[in-house]
C-alpha cells in the first residue's frame, strides 16, 4: 500500500493519517521527501520534509566510571564539542538488552577522550561495547 494516506482510527484519532512511503522514498543519497496532498473538494497542500541520516556511534566506554541507568559514554572522539549538542535528540539502542529502545537526551558532554549522554531512565545500564543511533530532536 505504498503511496497512500490510511486513516489511523476512525475512533480514536480521527483525523489523523499515517503515509505509507515507497522504499525509493529512502534510498541511500535522499536528504528529502515531498509530500503533497489533494483534498477530495480540491484544496491542496506540499510540504518538504528533510531526512536525517542516523549518526551511528558506540554506546559505551570500556571503564564503568560514568555508565549508569542515565547516563553512558561514546567511545568515538566527536567533532560535536559543543555543550548539550544533542541534548533532546533520541538515542535508540542497536545491540545488547536495550536494543530497539529509545531515550531522550538530557545532556550532551564532550571532551578530548570521552562523549557523555544523560539520557531519561534506561531499566538498565548500558554494556561495554553497545550501539547506537542518534535519530532525531524529540518534541515535547
Amino acid at each position: 500500500t505504498d503511496n497512500y494516506g490510511i486513516e489511523v482510527s476512525a475512533t480514536y484519532a480521527p483525523g489523523v493519517y499515517r503515509v505509507d512511503w515507497p522504499d525509493a522514498a529512502f534510498a541511500t543519497g535522499v536528504d528529502r521527501v515531498l509530500l503533497s496532498l489533494i483534498s477530495s473538494t480540491g484544496h491542496s497542500a506540499s510540504e518538504v520534509i528533510p531526512l536525517m541520516e542516523p549518526l551511528k556511534r558506540k554506546g559505551a566506554i570500556s571503564t564503568a566510571t560514568g555508565i549508569s541507568s542515565t547516563a553512558f559514554r561514546d567511545t568515538t572522539t566527536s567533532n560535536k564539542d559543543v555543550t548539550d549538542y544533542y541534548k533532546d535528540f533520541v538515542v535508540c539502542f542497536t545491540t545488547g538488552a536495550l536494543k530497539g529502545l529509545g531515550f531522550r537526551c538530557s545532556a550532551y558532554g564532550n571532551n578530548a577522550a570521552n562523549n557523555t549522554f544523560t539520557v531519561s531512565t534506561m531499566p538498565e545500564n548500558p554494556a561495554n561495547g553497545d550501539e547506537f543511533v542518534i535519530i532525531g530532536r524529540a518534541t515535547a
